[in-house]
């Protein structure tokens, strides 16, 4: 029976490490092939097979997709696709493993387990710097907790089964990923040189979260990465949980306990118990304060690259 093995993400997991190792020359896939199809930016994801199957407003009509997918299928290859847009809800899931399943595939989605409180901030800092929302972060909290993403063992493993697939979860936990992929290489018989410890694709600094709030629907369409980066690297201090304080962090611990509780985390492929053990164990520099001086500065200074006018 020929295998479809979908890595889900979510973001910052380390999706872009894994999807590098996967095209690296160095990479023994066995009988797999990571194909060349549906790549809409900078990573190797196959993001726009999910897009046309699933998110049509985000397609790009102009790159390989569904059908370029189909084909292979058609071919009977053992197949693994990565996104961190996977659809985790039901008809979106549906959409995109029905071609496989139709065709006598096995289909197995694979959805790392992050720390809620570290997931909702890179769910936050993702939409902010991508001007998706201008919204404060308390604000955020009360119109997400429901999403399946928030929700691993109860809601985004259930829609998976629901769709005909099976669910691998497996815990994103920073001091353990040399473990977690080898035992990634081990369910799919491969080897991949992966460097646990290097980071392709860092969350948003503080200061970047910052401006990209400060600038809003201004910077709309504008190519601006580069300029951010380099004002980044200026006035930029490394912190990152930016509108996390102590009131919203012990409400999000709350809220989420039973949902991460040890029995669920015991349902986890590999190293429950020591996810378990860390969960809200985040250092917690949760300052939502910025200096306004060195924040005008920075947003001027980004401006300035972009040939804006230099007003916040």
């Amino acid at each position: 029976m020929p295998r479809l093995f979908i890595h889900a993400g979510p973001s910052k997991t380390g999706s872009t490490t894994l999807q590098s190792a996967l095209i690296d020359p160095r990479a023994d896939l066995g009988g797999w092939i990571y194909p060349d199809i549906g790549r809409t930016r900078g990573d190797s994801g196959q993001h726009n097979v999910f897009y046309e199957a699933a998110r049509p407003r985000r397609h790009q009509p102009h790159v390989s997709g569904t059908a370029a997918f189909v084909a292979l299928l058609d071919q009977g290859r053992d197949i693994i696709l990565s996104s961190e847009d996977t659809p985790l809800w039901p008809a979106g899931l549906k959409a995109v493993i029905a071609p496989a399943l139709e065709r006598g595939y096995a289909v197995d989605v694979l959805v790392f387990v992050r720390d809620p409180v570290e997931r909702l901030n890179s769910i936050y800092t993702q939409q902010i710097k991508t001007l998706a929302i201008n919204e404060d972060f308390a604000t955020f909290l009360e119109r997400l907790p429901d999403s399946p993403v928030m929700h691993p063992f109860t809601r985004a493993a259930a829609n998976i089964e629901r769709a005909g697939a099976r669910p691998i979860l497996m815990p994103f936990l920073p001091g353990a990923m040399d473990r977690i992929y080898a035992r990634l290489q081990q369910i799919l018989g491969v080897s991949l040189p992966l460097d646990a410890g290097e980071v392709r694709n860092p969350s948003p600094s503080y200061y970047e979260i910052a401006l990209y709030r400060a600038l809003g629907d201004s910077l709309r369409g504008v190519n601006y990465w580069s300029a951010v980066k380099r004002g980044a690297e200026r006035f930029g201090d490394g912190r990152k949980f930016f509108g996390f304080d102590d009131a919203l962090f012990e409400k999000v611990k709350a809220a989420y306990a039973e949902e991460y509780s040890a029995r669920n985390c015991a349902m986890l492929d590999c190293l429950g118990a020591e996810f378990h053990a860390a969960l809200f164990a985040t250092e917690r520099r949760f300052d939502p304060r910025i200096d306004p001086e060195r924040l005008a500065a920075y947003v001027e200074y980004v401006r300035a690259e972009l040939g804006l006018d230099a007003r916040a």
